[in-house]
């Protein structure tokens, strides 16, 4: 198989992992939501450029969650780590912290799921 080929599969998990939803991903993406769709259900696999964009965002997403495991391993007088409730509330939830260029409330709450479960004791709780 080539290493360089970004399947309809490796896309639909892809998405699924980093919690965005088909309108999502497409905003994301700047691509329409019926192409999204066809790649999801497998119809044709995306073009190598979205792979890149794709696998770029899974790689940026680890690295805030690395970064906020690193913060709230040091500073247990901010515990827990919290999640927005509402879009308008995603920058302030996450202070000092380089975003992707979008992000959905269910990217947070993948975010957020990951960092508490790899510090022991942290807790959710609403921003």
């Amino acid at each position: 198989m080539d290493k360089d080929l970004f399947t309809a599969a490796e896309f639909k998990a892809l998405r699924t992992y980093l919690g965005f939803s088909i309108a999502e991903i497409s905003r994301y993406l700047d691509v329409g939501p019926a192409t999204a769709r066809n790649w999801d259900r497998g119809r044709y696999n995306p073009p190598p450029g979205i792979g890149d964009e794709m696998r770029a965002l899974a790689d940026h997403t680890d690295q805030v969650v690395a970064y906020l495991v690193r913060h709230y391993e040091t500073h247990p007088h901010e515990w827990p780590i919290c999640v927005p409730m509402h879009s308008s509330e995603i920058a302030d939830a996450f202070p000092n912290v380089e975003l992707p260029h979008y992000v959905s409330l269910d990217w947070c709450r993948v975010v957020v799921a990951r960092v508490a479960r790899t510090v022991p004791g942290l807790g959710i709780d609403w921003f």
